[in-house]
């Protein structure tokens, strides 16, 4: 891994390799990631809007926004920290991965 440009942080590929020669399923995959955390914008208005006033949670609302906030803003980061080929794309990914399995309901 290369040290970049004096920034500190190994990245993926040695800045010197062309946007060509990196590896097609990294580009394709820090794509979809950038463009579902996008795409989540939408979906957090309505589920804020959507959700019920009332539940056995204050605040439910809030709770579910905030969730998923966190869920676009760990795709958004991951997608483009693997667009620049940067290796904290891995320390994203697993925040995000977690703040997904850790969902009311969902089973690990």
């Amino acid at each position: 891994m290369d040290a970049g440009s004096g920034s500190g942080v190994p990245r993926i590929l040695p800045k010197a390799a062309a946007a060509s020669t990196f590896p097609l399923l990294l580009r394709r995959a820090a794509r979809v990631l950038t463009v579902l955390g996008l795409a989540m914008i939408p979906w957090l208005v309505f589920l804020h809007n959507g959700l019920p006033a009332t539940a056995q949670a204050l605040h439910w609302a809030w709770t579910w926004t905030g969730l998923d906030s966190f869920e676009a803003l760990g795709l958004l980061c991951t997608g483009l920290l693997l667009r620049r080929g940067d290796c904290r794309a891995c320390l994203t990914s697993a925040a995000t991965s977690a703040c997904c399995w850790s969902t009311p309901g969902s089973t690990p």
